[in-house]
C-alpha cells in the first residue's frame, strides 16, 4: 500500500511539473560563448520546453552567461538583451518573433455522430483525424465524437475497419455539428479480428491493457459446433485463461470469474455461460462491439477487480428491413431488424435456440436402456435479444434494451428389479426393488435497460440509464429407493431429496456525462445508485420412513450501493496523454456501511510515430463475492455480498509496457503487471456447503504478476497474432492449507496462443488457432499412512490407510494444447447472401484433462490384499467437426 501511494504521489508531482507554464519553469544553465541559435536549442533541452523560432531573425550574437535557479522568462530576457527579439507564450509553446506578435488562434469544436450509411447503425471505435493538425477523436458507444480545432482549413479523415475511408474538407469559422456516415467496403478483405489501436500515431487513448474485439470478424475464428462466440475469441488474447475447453469461466491476470465486470449496454450480467462454459450467452448476431480492459481501468468503471468486458448491442437498420437465419450442429439463430420510422427509429430482434436435445435425448435413452434403466438426459437453452431506439432530434435519442436467456438440464431414470427367496415352510417370498432418480437444473438471466442520450452542446453529452438485471437458479434432486414384499405389501422406503435456490436481483439508476472544457482535455463524470437483493438457500432431506413436506429457508440480504466518479483524459504535451481519475463508492448492508476511495491513473508517452510507452496504477473495490463449491464455474456458484462479517475485496494493480510498429501492418505490444488482492473469499476447508455460507467461509489475500507479449499482423490476405503470457499467481487463507500460501488453481506459468486467417479469394477464407498452456494446478495424494483402529473379536486391531497429500495445488496437470481449423465460404445470389462455415475442433484429438481423480485398485500380493492408487484423467471434448449455414437477406 505504501509503495503504491508513493508511486501515485510521485506521479502526481510529475504531472504538476508537466502542467507548469513553460515561462515559469526554473532552471540553472551555463552558456559558454555560444551563438544565440545554439543557446536557444540548449535552453529547449535543459528546461524541457518548446521554443519556436526562425534562424533568419536571429542576430549574430555570442552568449556567455551563467543562470542559477532562474525562470525561463528571465533567461530569455538576458539572451534577447540589446536585440529586437521578443517572445510570447501560446499554450505550452514559446514563440520568438520580431515586430508584431503572432495572432491568437481561435478554437472551435466539431462534433456529431458517425454511422453506417446503409443501416445508420452507430460505428463504435471509428477514427476521425484532422490531417492538418493530427488531432484525433474516437467515436463513443453511440457513434458520438468531438474535436476542438483552430479556426481555418480543416481536412477530416474518417476511417473504420471494413469501411471505405472518407475525407471531408471545409473552412472552420464557428463550432459545427455533423451527421456523418461511411460505406462498407464492397471488396473488403477482412484485415483485423481484434482491434487494439494498432496505429500508435492514431491512438488518442492511453490504451493500457485494452483490447477492442471486432464482432464482424469473430466469425473467422474456428467454431465449436458451428457456433461463433465472443468469449472464445477473448480466450485467445494474452492474459486471459479458462479451464479445459472453456469450462470454469474466464480468468484474467490471475483473477477469478466473479471478478470480471461483464456489461451488456452498460448493465451487468451475473452469469455468462451455457453448457457449463462451452458456449457464452452472447449471440454474435446481436452484438455491435466489445472492449476488454485488463488493467489501467478508467474511473467510470467499478464494482469488479479483475477485468471489464464492455459489450454494446446493435441498434438495428433504420432504412430497410433485413434478416438472417443460421443453422448449426448445436444451435439455430434468427435475426430480424428494420425501421420503425425511417431514418429515425429502428428495432432488432435476435433469438437463439439449442438443438442439442436432437442428439442427446435419444442417445441418453439408449444408453440407459442398455444399463436396464428407463429415462433420459436432456439439455436445452435459448437466448432472446431485443432493442428499440428512437431519435427525437439531433440532440435527443432513447434506447430500450432487453435480454433473456434460460437453461434447463434434466437427468431422470427408473429401474425395477425382482428377487424371489425361499422362506419358512418353502414359502416363496417375492421382493420388488423400484429405484427412481431425477436431477433438474434450471437457471435464467433477464436484463432490461432504458437509456436517454442528450447532447447539450458541442462540448457536453449526457447518458441517463435505468436498468434491471436478474439471475435465478434452482437445482432439484430426488432419489428414491424402496424394498417391497409383494406377498404382503409391506415396504421399506428410503428417500434423499433436496432443493437449492439462488437469486440475485439488481435495479439501478445511472447518469454519465462527457465534457470537453477545452482543447487537449476530455472530462467524464457521473454517479449511480443501485439496490441489490440476494437470496441463497438449500434444504436436504433424508428420510427412511415416510415423505416429509419440505419447507425451504432462504437467506435474504439486501444492499444499497452508491458511486461517483470523475476522470480527465488530458494531453500534457502533443506526445504525452494522461488519464487521471477518482471513484468514490459506498455500500450499506445490515446497518454497516463500507466506503472506498479508488484512485486511477494511466499514461501513454508516444516517443515517435512507431514507439509508445504505457503505464498505469489503479485501485478497484468489489462489494460482491462469488462462492464456488465445485470450482467448475457452474450457475450453482452463489453471489454473496460483503456483510458486517465479510469485508469487500480490494485490488491494487500496476502496469507498464510499450507498443511498437515494426512495420506498417505488424505491431508488437509488451506489458508487465503486478496485482495485489485483499479480502478474497472462499469456502473453508471441510466446509459443509449445505449450511449457512457466512459460517463456512474464510477471507485471505493473493497476488498475481507476469508479462504479456502480443505480436500482430493486421493487414493483407494473411492476418492474425501470436500471444504469449508468463505469469504467477498465489493465494493465502486463514482456514485453507493451514494458513500457508499456495498456488492458485490457474497458476499457469506459460500460455501461448496463435491465430491465423488467410483470404484465399473473395469467397474463401481459411482459419486456424492453436493453444499451448501449462496445466492448471491440483492437490495430489503422494501416498498414504497406516492408521490402526479397534477391530472385532477375531482381530484386536484393523489397519487402514489414510491418504497423505502434498501441499495444496502443488501438482500441475499435463500440458494443455489444442488445434482448431476452419473455412468460411461466402456466396451471393440476388438479394441473398449464403455463408457456409466448416471446421474441426481439437483437430488432432488431444485428450486434455478436465480434472483428475484418484482411483484405488486392489490386487493379490502374496495372499495379501494390496491397494494400488492410480490417477484417472477425465476429459471433455474429443475431436469434433462443425458445420454452420447462414443466409442473409
Amino acid at each position: 500500500m505504501r509503495k503504491v501511494l508513493l508511486l501515485l504521489f510521485l506521479g502526481g508531482f510529475s504531472i504538476s511539473a508537466w502542467a507548469q507554464k513553460p515561462l515559469d519553469v526554473q532552471i540553472s544553465i551555463i552558456f559558454d560563448n555560444q551563438t544565440l541559435e545554439e543557446a536557444l536549442f540548449l535552453l529547449t533541452d535543459e528546461a524541457d520546453v518548446q521554443i519556436s523560432f526562425s534562424g533568419d531573425i536571429l542576430p549574430d550574437k555570442r552568449i556567455t552567461y551563467h543562470a542559477h535557479q532562474l525562470r525561463v522568462s528571465d533567461v530569455l530576457q538576458h539572451l534577447f538583451e540589446n536585440t529586437s527579439l521578443q517572445y510570447v507564450q501560446r499554450e505550452r509553446r514559446i514563440i520568438v518573433y520580431v515586430g508584431d506578435p503572432p495572432p491568437i488562434k481561435r478554437w472551435f469544436s466539431i462534433s456529431g455522430f458517425l454511422t453506417d450509411s446503409a443501416s445508420l447503425e452507430p460505428l463504435i471505435g471509428a477514427t476521425i483525424v484532422d490531417v492538418n493538425t493530427q488531432k484525433i477523436a474516437i467515436t463513443q458507444s453511440d457513434g458520438f465524437f468531438s474535436l476542438t480545432l483552430p479556426a481555418g482549413p480543416v481536412d477530416l479523415s474518417l476511417s473504420y475497419v471494413g469501411y471505405e475511408a472518407r475525407r471531408l474538407s471545409f473552412e472552420l469559422k464557428a463550432s459545427q455539428r455533423f451527421q456523418l456516415s461511411l460505406k462498407q467496403s464492397i471488396h473488403m478483405i477482412p484485415e483485423v479480428i481484434v482491434v487494439a489501436n494498432d496505429s500508435l500515431s492514431d491512438s488518442p487513448r492511453t490504451g493500457v491493457s485494452e483490447e477492442y474485439i471486432n464482432i464482424a470478424d469473430i466469425n473467422q475464428v474456428p467454431r465449436l459446433g458451428g457456433e461463433s462466440d465472443l468469449i472464445r475469441t477473448a480466450y485467445l488474447l494474452p492474459g486471459v485463461q479458462s479451464g479445459t475447453d472453456g469450462v470454469e469461466g474466464m480468468h484474467v491476470r490471475g483473477g477469478e470469474p466473479g471478478q470480471n465486470l461483464i456489461l451488456i449496454d452498460g448493465v451487468p450480467v451475473y452469469y455468462t455461460a451455457h453448457a457449463g462454459g462451452l458456449f457464452s450467452i452472447f449471440n454474435s448476431n446481436a452484438i455491435s462491439s466489445a472492449r476488454l480492459l485488463k488493467g489501467g481501468f478508467p474511473a467510470r468503471f467499478g464494482g469488479r477487480t479483475s477485468s471489464v468486458l464492455d459489450i454494446r448491442t446493435r441498434d438495428g437498420n433504420k432504412r430497410e428491413f433485413k434478416g438472417g437465419l443460421d443453422i448449426g450442429m448445436l444451435t439455430t439463430r434468427m435475426t430480424v431488424e428494420g425501421p420503425l420510422v425511417k431514418d429515425k427509429s429502428s428495432f432488432i430482434f435476435s433469438a437463439r435456440k439449442a438443438l442439442i436435445n436432437w442428439y442427446l435425448k435419444p442417445f441418453s435413452s439408449n444408453i440407459k436402456a442398455t444399463n436396464g434403466d428407463e429415462g433420459f438426459t436432456s439439455y436445452d437453452f435459448h437466448d432472446i435479444n431485443a432493442k428499440v431506439n428512437y431519435r427525437f432530434s439531433d440532440k435527443d435519442k432513447v434506447y430500450l434494451t432487453y435480454y433473456q436467456g434460460a437453461d434447463n438440464f434434466v437427468n431422470k431414470g427408473f429401474a425395477g428389479d425382482t428377487l424371489n427367496l425361499k422362506g419358512h415352510n418353502d414359502l416363496i417370498l417375492s421382493y420388488y426393488f423400484p429405484q427412481r432418480y431425477e436431477e433438474r437444473f434450471d437457471w435464467s438471466n433477464r436484463l432490461a435497460a432504458f437509456k436517454w442520450n442528450h447532447v447539450f452542446n458541442n462540448r457536453l453529452l449526457a447518458n441517463m440509464t435505468a436498468s434491471y438485471t436478474n439471475l435465478d437458479v434452482e437445482v432439484n434432486f430426488d432419489e428414491r429407493d424402496s424394498v417391497i414384499l409383494l406377498n404382503t405389501g409391506a415396504y421399506q422406503h428410503r428417500k434423499y431429496e433436496g432443493i437449492f435456490q439462488s437469486n440475485i436481483e439488481e435495479t439501478a439508476l445511472r447518469a454519465d456525462f462527457d465534457y470537453i472544457p477545452f482543447d487537449h482535455s476530455y472530462v467524464r463524470f457521473g454517479f449511480s445508485g443501485s439496490v441489490r437483493g440476494m437470496a441463497n438457500g438449500v434444504v436436504v432431506s433424508q428420510d427412511t420412513v415416510r415423505d416429509n413436506d419440505l419447507g425451504i429457508e432462504i437467506l435474504n440480504i439486501r444492499t444499497h450501493e452508491y458511486d461517483f466518479y470523475i476522470e480527465n483524459e488530458y494531453h500534457l504535451t502533443d506526445n504525452l496523454l494522461i488519464n487521471a481519475g477518482l471513484r468514490l463508492s459506498n455500500m450499506h448492508v445490515r446497518g454497516k456501511s463500507y466506503h472506498s476511495l479508488q484512485p486511477r491513473i494511466s499514461a501513454n508517452w508516444q516517443v515517435n510515430p512507431r514507439l509508445s510507452f504505457l503505464a498505469s496504477a489503479s485501485k478497484m473495490t468489489q462489494f460482491l463475492h462469488l462462492l464456488s463449491p465445485s470450482g467448475l464455474g457452474l450457475p450453482s456458484d452463489i453471489w454473496v455480498p460483503s456483510t458486517n462479517l465479510i469485508k469487500p475485496q480490494d485490488t491494487w494493480q500496476g502496469v507498464t509496457g510499450f507498443r511498437m510498429n515494426l512495420q506498417k501492418d505488424i505491431s508488437l505490444r509488451v506489458e508487465g503487471y503486478y496485482k495485489r488482492m485483499d479480502n478474497l473469499l472462499t469456502y473453508s476447508e471441510g466446509a459443509n456447503f449445505f449450511n449457512n455460507w457466512e459460517t463456512n467461509v474464510t477471507q485471505g489475500k493473493g497476488q498475481a504478476y507476469g508479462m504479456e507479449v502480443m505480436l500482430r499482423k493486421t493487414k493483407g490476405r494473411t492476418s492474425g497474432w501470436l500471444a504469449y503470457t508468463l505469469a504467477w499467481s498465489d493465494r493465502q487463507f486463514e482456514f485453507v492449507n493451514n494458513g500457508e500460501p499456495f498456488p492458485f488453481k490457474y497458476d499457469r506459468r506459460h500460455d501461448l496462443k496463435t491465430l491465423v486467417a488467410h483470404r484465399v479469394n473473395p469467397w474463401l477464407e481459411l482459419t486456424a488457432n492453436w493453444t499451448l498452456s501449462s496445466g492448471s494446478r491440483f492437490t495430489f495424494p503422494k501416498g498414504s499412512i497406516p492408521l490402526r483402529v479397534p477391530g472385532t473379536a477375531d482381530a484386536e486391531v484393523i489397519e487402514v490407510r489414510i491418504p497423505q497429500y502434498e501441499g495444496k495445488n502443488a501438482t500441475s496437470m499435463p500440458i494443455y494444447h489444442r488445434l482448431d481449423v476452419g473455412a468460411n465460404m461466402t456466396f451471393n445470389s440476388g438479394r441473398f447472401t449464403h455463408i457456409v462455415n466448416v471446421g474441426v475442433y481439437n483437430a488432432y484429438f488431444r485428450q486434455n484433462p478436465l480434472y483428475i481423480r484418484v482411483r484405488s485398485n486392489y490386487s493379490d500380493d502374496n495372499n495379501t490384499l494390496a491397494e494400488v492408487t492410480e490417477l484417472v484423467q477425465v476429459s471433455l471434448i474429443p475431436i469434433t467437426p462443425s458445420l454452420n449455414y447462414s443466409i442473409r437477406f
